[in-house]
């Protein structure tokens, strides 16, 4: 008798254990799920990346959607700085974002051959993925390069596309680099050269020092010195002026820069034959006010013609261009799905669109006939705005001035358009 109480007994204890365990396993996930919503530190104006480089959801999240700039700094052994520059209120959908970077300036002659021979070039290695918003990169090397613009490409199919222009600051002892980047996947390289307008400008400068007969100058020296300047210092202005992308038609191919655009098939292709003409065209558009380049582009099908269906043949044209690249007026607050909307229909281009409840934005179901799923079950429209695969719907994004609207219909869920943020 006295047995079977010490088992009951027992037995009792046992329960009384495994609820209070069970208790406190409940209370730890509770507690660990409202650590997981706040996970990370909380974001100053200025933060250090940490050593795996991933600034989480939860962090983005307490800034989203504000009028405030936050930025991420890194450092190399090899005194390379890097910060990252986020417009939080551009930031709709938040997710991790992995900001670490390795920089190589070591065998990359294949690079700057490709790249038309530039004169220098740097390897940035990401790993990440798509952005949540587009982020300004500010990278600081130690030493000083011979460039004075440059272009941030990336290998796609062999050759080198474009991703962004950059703004080169040079001095004795470093260079700066500044750019936009759409993409935080692989490997992408920073190719520079010399602009003509450089030069010119060490040629002038040179001239200027010299002196004839010990007295005379040029007439155009004697000018510039009665308005108090030499010819060296206004050639140092126009290329200030070249490495703020004041003057990007003026670069020219000697320059070693592979970034030419070539706009077909929905890329940007970097084929170091046109360096600075694509360049100088947005620089015009950006200045513009109130107007924004639209295109509209079903290329891709073109290589998937087993994939689509057969009474959609028709509506898809020879080169895959239902509107080439257009420059077009809009009114301050569109989206990009309104732009699209009156486009079509004054350009006489059937567009359908629906409204999606659970992203409270429109989604683009069809254009010139062509709707999802018509040319295989990864297919259907996407858009980009200056390069770049928005992570929010064409309804929710405001259009600005100088930007370049990309319609493109995909066969394999934006992989063979440029967007790698599913990958």
């Amino acid at each position: 008798m006295k047995t079977k109480k010490n088992i009951k007994s027992i037995a009792a204890l046992f329960l009384c254990v495994i609820l209070m365990l069970t208790a406190g396993c409940a209370k730890g996930t509770e507690k660990g799920q409202s650590a997981g919503t706040t996970s990370g530190k909380a974001l100053a104006e200025m933060n250090d990346i940490p050593a795996d480089g991933i600034i989480t959801k939860e962090q983005f999240q307490s800034v989203a959607g504000k009028e405030q700039k936050i930025q991420f700094k890194g450092t190399t052994e090899d005194g390379i700085t890097y910060v990252w520059t986020y417009d939080c209120a551009k930031i709709q959908n938040p997710e991790d974002q992995n900001l670490k970077i390795d920089f190589t300036q070591e065998n990359l002659e294949e690079i700057k051959k490709q790249a038309n021979d530039a004169n220098d070039a740097l390897q940035m290695a990401m790993h990440g993925k798509g952005v949540i918003c587009v982020p300004t990169l500010e990278v600081t090397l130690p030493q000083s390069w011979e460039s004075n613009a440059a272009y941030l490409v990336k290998e796609q199919d062999g050759k080198l596309a474009k991703m962004s222009d950059v703004t080169v600051t040079n001095d004795k002892e470093s260079t700066t680099l500044v750019m936009t980047v759409t993409s935080l996947d692989g490997d992408c390289y920073v190719i520079g050269g010399v602009t003509e307008e450089q030069n010119k400008g060490a040629d002038a400068a040179n001239q200027s020092s010299k002196k004839k007969d010990g007295k005379e100058q040029s007439q155009e020296t004697q000018e510039e010195s009665e308005n108090g300047t030499d010819s060296a210092d206004a050639d140092v202005s126009e290329n200030a002026a070249d490495e703020n992308g004041e003057n990007p038609a003026e670069e020219n191919n000697d320059a070693g820069q592979d970034a030419g655009n070539d706009k077909k098939e929905n890329g940007q292709k970097a084929d170091a034959k046109d360096p600075g003409g694509d360049a100088a065209d947005q620089e015009d558009t950006a200045s513009a006010s109130n107007t924004c380049t639209i295109s509209i582009s079903c290329a891709t099908i073109l290589d998937n013609m087993d994939n689509l269906k057969s009474s959609k043949a028709e509506f898809v044209p020879s080169d895959g261009w239902i509107l080439a690249p257009t420059e077009v007026e809009f009114t301050e607050g569109e989206s990009v799905h309104d732009v699209l909307q009156r486009v079509c229909k004054e350009a006489g281009i059937q567009m359908e669109s629906s409204f999606t409840p659970a992203y409270n934005s429109a989604y683009v179901e069809g254009i010139n006939n062509l709707y999802e799923f018509d040319c295989g079950e990864l297919s259907g429209w996407m858009f980009s705005v200056n390069g770049w695969y928005p992570n929010y719907g064409c309804s929710k994004y405001t259009v600005n001035a100088g930007d370049e609207i990309c319609w493109v219909y995909t066969c394999d869920l934006g992989k063979d358009v440029g967007d790698n943020s599913m990958y």
